[in-house]
């Protein structure tokens, strides 16, 4: 079928000639081929950005212009996580150029601060863009506008001669982020379901002002120097309607920082000692009454 499309369109170029030689296939193949840029990746396409102009040094202004829309037409590779990796990477590329910059003296330091300062501008206006677009005014219009904002931040990024992206590019770091973020919220509106016959503040105050007093009243109890307080535990449980993986599992997520005692670093035993003392008993969730 590609074929008989090929020859189709070579033939209704051809006038009132038939004929179809080995030069007319040649000289027209580039009509039926895809475009090079179906074929980019949307790593490669980072890079495309990122790198702003390189390769151009001395180049005229049709190569400059080639280039230009070369990197608007990488965006639209997928336009929906384009913006999301080059955030993730465009200050990279100024990582070389600084180690540079910091050598050559204190001079061109203020040269670099501003192409910086101007790159998160223009990553920040991508931002603003991108929220119109996807956000309540559905404004798709602007799309070709953001891809001209990434571009415009590869371009700052790199500077005049082009930039360097010393390694693969990262994907973005936003993704596991967001996907953590919304595990925590999920996790704390089911909290905050089981609490909410005992305490009156919403996610946000169960968050900063209950769970944490929680979270250390429960860990000195099980941590007890005369052992751990199994009962006291359970009846604090009992009380704010919570179980076993509330408080085992789910307490640790909302450390403010990663030292100090946890819930994961208690014996095993202790664990298991517990959970079968609290399996013993009957215990009725808040969320239910």
């Amino acid at each position: 079928r590609q074929v008989l499309n090929c020859l189709q369109m070579w033939k209704s170029k051809g006038g009132a000639n038939l004929s179809v030689t080995y030069k007319d296939i040649k000289d027209r193949q580039h009509e039926v081929k895809k475009d090079d840029i179906l074929r980019v990746s949307m790593f490669d396409a980072t890079k495309m950005i990122v790198q702003g102009r390189a390769g151009l040094s001395g180049a005229d202004s049709k190569a400059e212009k080639d280039s230009l829309y070369k990197r608007s037409d990488a965006y639209f590779v997928d336009y929906s996580l384009m913006g999301l990796m080059v955030h993730q990477n465009y200050l990279k590329v100024m990582v070389n150029q600084h180690q540079t910059v910091k050598r050559s003296g204190d001079s061109e330091i203020p040269d670099f601060l501003d192409r910086m300062y101007d790159a998160t501008s223009s990553m920040s206006d991508f931002a603003v863009a991108e929220e119109a677009v996807r956000g309540g005014d559905q404004n798709w219009g602007l799309l070709p506008t953001c891809g001209m904002l990434a571009v415009k931040t590869g371009y700052h990024a790199g500077g005049e001669s082009g930039g360097f992206l010393p390694a693969f590019p990262e994907f973005a770091g936003w993704m596991g982020k967001n996907s953590t973020r919304g595990r925590k919220n999920r996790i704390l509106q089911e909290i905050n379901h089981h609490m909410n016959y005992k305490v009156s503040g919403d996610s946000s105050e169960l968050r900063l002002s209950y769970l944490p007093i929680l979270r250390d009243r429960f860990l000195s109890l099980m941590t007890d120097k005369e052992g751990p307080k199994t009962t006291e535990v359970i009846e604090l449980m009992d009380e704010y309607g919570l179980d076993r993986d509330d408080v085992f599992e789910n307490l640790d997520e909302f450390k403010f920082s990663q030292d100090g005692k946890s819930f994961a670093n208690l014996d095993s035993k202790q664990k298991a000692a517990f959970t079968r003392e609290y399996n013993k008993g009957v215990h009725k969730s808040q969320a239910l009454v």
